[in-house]
């Protein structure tokens, strides 16, 4: 048998992937995982966006953690499939993790590549993608102070009958200390700390 060995640009001719087009996607998903979207419209105020890098099928929110004044609204850029849905009973059956007396969220399926939440009840919301929770994309919002359920330990609505927590959701959990994102104002996502021991690229 005849073993045939392509190079790399005619492996992308072949899959009718243009070189400029490939040099953009790996410049894009690189070990630094830059925000590569356009940000035409996104204004100045808190922005939450939906990344992924495709080299390991990595996706989370960046910012991981964000804090917001009451009242203050959070802009969701999401040019990918993915969602932004509070952790709640009504959705999913998920355990409650945001205040008790505050609406809960569930931003996806966008017309746009954006969309506006406005948080008004003072206390800490947790959130999650429906698509990708199993990976660990959830995120933190406080607004002003923390508080309310989503400072109870993860996991604890078992005990209620709830969807259960995923592991992958408690290793992103680590990095949504409130206070930290209090005194920071915004938690970037580590994707240094998540490149995948194995080469991304040659």
């Amino acid at each position: 048998m005849k073993i045939i060995t392509l190079t790399r640009r005619q492996f992308l001719s072949a899959a009718g992937i243009s070189v400029p087009s490939w040099l953009y996607f790996r410049e894009a998903q690189g070990g630094q995982f830059p925000n590569f979207e356009p940000d035409e419209g996104l204004g100045d105020g808190p922005t939450i966006r939906s990344l992924m890098r495709m080299s390991d099928s990595l996706w989370c929110f960046d910012p991981v953690g964000l804090h917001i004044e009451p009242g203050e609204t959070v802009r969701f850029f999401n040019p990918r499939v993915a969602t932004l849905t509070a952790y709640h009973p009504q959705n999913e059956n998920h355990e409650l993790r945001i205040p008790e007396t505050a609406e809960p969220f569930d931003l996806g399926y966008l017309s746009g590549p954006f969309q506006d939440l406005k948080l008004e009840v003072e206390g800490t919301y947790d959130y999650f993608s429906k698509f990708h929770e199993m990976v660990g994309m959830v995120g933190r919002i406080v607004v002003g102070r923390p508080g309310g359920p989503g400072e109870k330990p993860w996991g604890y609505g078992s005990s209620q009958g709830r969807n259960p927590i995923y592991k992958s959701v408690l290793k992103t959990a680590e990095l949504l200390d409130s206070q930290e994102i209090v005194k920071k104002k915004a938690i970037p996502f580590p994707f240094d700390d998540m490149i995948p021991e194995y080469p991304l690229w040659d």
